[in-house]
């Protein structure tokens, strides 16, 4: 038996609400996600059980995902993943991310000093200017594989700058965060861990005896009150979740959004001539093609949303389907870029929310203002568009061109 394969389903879980639903291999996941999710939202229970993967919950829909995010005391963010790991590593792999309140409060603070406005600011102009010299290296041949030649380089080039890591693996790091992303199996997602944390050591190791302008030196010199941060069981951990948030998943923002544009030249004319706020241009894509799933344990024994849930099981929260939710968006399938109220949980909720969007949204925004201004029409070269899911819906290649 397979961990695709079905599992029992436990007695106390009602029949009503078992679906059968693979987030890995699913082929509508894998063919269209997005379509994928308008279905579980109309023919599925918004919270239910499925058999494959060990067996496990599935949160759909803007008001059950975000009781999932929010409610931290009966859904735990201490976890690895489906299907669980038969021994949970006795260190943190990821801080703050799988600790929650009280102790996760004082590390998202140090975290967040990281991504304040004024160093968003100070960003601005290298991100401005990575991006026109990525487009400068295919534009004049009409066509380019948009994945490997922009999505890929530009977040996390930027990123690697940032933490002060040497950019000429981007595409192998890069890598190793989407097999752990995608990892279908517990070995999997833990072997691919290991080699970041192997990576990550040896970055720290580099950056300990000196101080530099990087998040990687800022991490080794916080303090909680007048105590610096241990390394191994914080700042290892810190760094490590700060450079999966960097690696995949603007990548693939920027990819479905591409994707969803190359057919609606209607859309890219109103893009390209800046008749709508392109900040908000941005949400309103992040809405209609959110594309992060994320994973939650239970803590107690409890209802929730019709069903009986127990400590130790694990929750698959479907984050596309909240922006496609017709009880939260009007019209959902409509693309509406001057959009107001526009709901979504693309970055998660509550105490978890991503501490890295505000980078993510200028990255999107900038990639608006600068590939429309010198590509302001642009179509898909064809049809062959290569996807993986599980935490990410994954765009692995896509073909654009904009000249005969």
């Amino acid at each position: 038996m397979t961990l695709s394969d079905l599992a029992p389903v436990p007695p106390h879980v009602d029949p009503a609400l078992v679906r059968d639903f693979d987030i890995y291999n699913d082929m509508g996941l894998l063919t269209d996600p997005h379509a994928r999710y308008v279905e579980l939202l109309r023919d599925a229970p918004s919270f239910f059980w499925t058999p494959r993967n060990g067996g496990h919950w599935v949160a759909c829909g803007y008001q059950t995902v975000s009781k999932v995010y929010r409610d931290f005391r009966v859904f735990g963010n201490d976890n690895l993943g489906i299907p669980k790991p038969p021994v949970m590593p006795a260190r943190k792999a990821f801080i703050p991310s799988q600790l929650d309140p009280p102790e996760h409060a004082a590390y998202r603070r140090l975290v967040d000093t990281l991504f304040t406005p004024a160093r968003l600011a100070a960003m601005e102009e290298d991100v401005r200017a990575l991006c026109n010299s990525l487009i400068d290296e295919f534009i004049d041949k009409g066509r380019c594989e948009f994945v490997s030649q922009f999505a890929l380089p530009l977040p996390v080039l930027i990123f690697l700058n940032r933490m002060g890591i040497p950019s000429d693996r981007y595409e192998e790091l890069a890598g190793w965060v989407q097999e752990h992303n995608s990892g279908k199996t517990a070995e999997a997602r833990l072997a691919a861990l290991d080699r970041i944390a192997s990576f990550m050591r040896a970055i720290l190791d580099r950056a300990i005896d000196g101080h530099h302008d990087d998040w990687v030196s800022e991490l080794l010199q916080m303090r909680l009150g007048d105590q610096l941060l241990p390394r191994d069981d914080v700042v290892l951990p810190m760094a490590i979740t700060i450079f999966f948030g960097g690696l995949d998943t603007v990548k693939n923002a920027l990819a479905h959004i591409a994707l969803v544009l190359a057919s609606r030249p209607d859309l890219q004319t109103m893009i390209a001539r800046r008749e709508v706020n392109l900040a908000n241009a941005v949400e309103e894509l992040l809405r209609f093609r959110g594309l992060v799933n994320q994973q939650r344990i239970v803590r107690q024994d409890t209802a929730f949303e019709g069903a009986q849930i127990r400590v130790g099981e694990m929750v698959h929260i479907c984050n596309g389907t909240s922006g496609l939710d017709p009880k939260a968006n009007a019209c959902p399938m409509a693309i509406d870029l001057e959009r107001t109220g526009i709901k979504h949980n693309t970055f998660g909720q509550g105490r978890h929310f991503c501490a890295g969007a505000p980078l993510a949204r200028l990255e999107l925004r900038i990639f608006l203002e600068e590939w429309f201004a010198r590509i302001p029409q642009f179509r898909l070269a064809n049809d062959k568009i290569e996807r993986s899911t599980g935490l990410i819906n994954t765009i692995e290649s896509l073909h654009l061109a904009w000249k005969d």
